[in-house]
């Protein structure tokens, strides 16, 4: 409708047609409508071949933006059948004319700018949903790759830290300046358990273990070093207060609803910040602690 008007305001220029009978009479009227269905046929033909089509598949999809692009052209339209309606029993002038002409161009103007803003708006948005999806699928990676840095250092049976985060985490704590106290642990009569009751009566009394261990020693890291010993690192905790803390992991021990004597043996070292021990020989001397304190209670 548009390519129509265009036309036909040059058409009425050109020949200064008088009214809308004269320019409907004219033989040259049936040519301007062959030309304006040529025109379109060549404007199609144009628009399929030079424009992105995985834009328009992405403004088809893009309910909005398509809504957006339809609405104009609508519009577009009622004013051009108002307009049409208008000048329907009114004699044409030049300057009508060219105020028809111009008014198509306006509209022409009008509908690319909504049109290739809808599509610029749809590819935008394909793109954001991309970069969304991206950023979940990376923090999907992230979060992988944190549980697999996690397992690393978590012991497999009780769910407690393991032996290798127990050495790195007494390494840093020997960098640092701050003092600390270590925990040595070991369960008693683990062996006899798996001897008497079967293996799997044993792993109940670990993971019972490490579940009392790291219900008392709350917000400090209890790592199983292997079979049936426990390291618990307490930063900024005098001996005393590990001590009090092992003496109620001892306690809780004696309330496990086991048919056998479920208990700890412990021995505790401090380090100032000194650092007068290295770390084979705060472990050496908190597991002999610890094996003089298992003597002591079996004698």
């Amino acid at each position: 409708m548009n390519i129509k008007l265009l036309l036909s305001s040059l058409y009425i220029m050109a020949f200064e047609v008088k009214s809308v009978q004269e320019f409907e009479d004219d033989f040259r009227y049936n040519i301007l409508l062959t030309t304006v269905l040529l025109l379109l046929f060549l404007f199609l033909e144009a628009f399929e071949k030079f424009t992105d089509q995985r834009s328009i598949q992405l403004l088809l999809k893009n309910r909005g933006q398509l809504l957006f692009a339809t609405s104009s052209m609508q519009l577009i339209n009622l004013y051009l059948l108002l307009l049409s309606i208008s000048y329907n029993g009114q004699a044409y002038t030049s300057l009508t004319a060219l105020f028809l002409f111009c008014t198509s161009v306006l509209l022409f103007g009008a509908f690319y700018t909504s049109f290739r803003h809808a599509v610029k708006m749809s590819v935008m948005m394909g793109y954001q949903a991309k970069s969304l999806s991206l950023e979940h699928k990376l923090e999907q990676s992230y979060q992988n790759i944190r549980e697999l840095q996690d397992s690393v250092f978590i012991d497999a049976l009780t769910g407690v830290h393991n032996r290798k985060y127990g050495m790195e985490k007494l390494e840093r704590l020997l960098e640092e300046a701050a003092p600390f106290t270590v925990c040595f642990l070991d369960i008693d009569h683990l062996k006899q358990v798996n001897d008497k009751y079967g293996h799997g009566e044993g792993d109940r009394y670990l993971v019972s273990a490490a579940d009392i261990l790291e219900g008392v020693f709350r917000g400090f890291p209890v790592c199983r070093m292997g079979g049936d010993e426990f390291l618990v690192l307490l930063p900024d905790t005098t001996e005393e207060q590990a001590e009090k803390l092992a003496r109620n992991a001892c306690e809780n021990m004696k309330s496990l609803p086991f048919s056998y004597a479920p208990s700890f043996s412990y021995g505790i070292v401090s380090q100032g910040q000194e650092r007068e021990k290295g770390m084979a020989a705060i472990l050496q001397e908190a597991d002999q602690r610890m094996y003089a304190y298992k003597k002591a209670q079996s004698g």
